[in-house]
């Protein structure tokens, strides 16, 4: 790791600087499967992306996710990488197209039949 040591990803903060121009991007707490001295769940804070959980995308193929939903457990590595990687992924560009308001096509419209 470049100008790093050993275990600062993990000690990285999520930048809320990284939701501008980006609608999609959520910050929340997850409970993860590692427990705590008292046997709780430890809560961390990971990446959702809205669009990918509106579209109903939960993994990819390989059991990876392949989107941030609560379903593939959002993405914890706070990296602005992590989020570009993100918005570069098919299944993010199928989420936003299906996420893009509609404008009416003029062509498409119905005559008014009481002028």
């Amino acid at each position: 790791m470049q100008g790093g040591k050993a275990g600062e990803d993990s000690h990285r903060k999520f930048n809320a600087g990284w939701k501008t121009g980006r609608p999609w991007l959520d910050f929340r707490q997850v409970a993860t499967t590692d427990l705590d001295s008292a046997g709780n769940s430890v809560l961390v804070t990971a990446m959702f992306c809205k669009w990918c959980e509106m579209a109903g995308f939960k993994h990819n193929n390989r059991g990876n996710p392949a989107v941030w939903t609560d379903a593939g457990g959002g993405c914890q590595r706070a990296k602005l990488e992590s989020v570009k990687d993100h918005e570069g992924t098919s299944t993010h560009k199928e989420a936003a197209n299906l996420n893009k308001p509609q404008t009416p096509n003029p062509k498409l419209q119905t005559p008014d039949l009481n002028p």
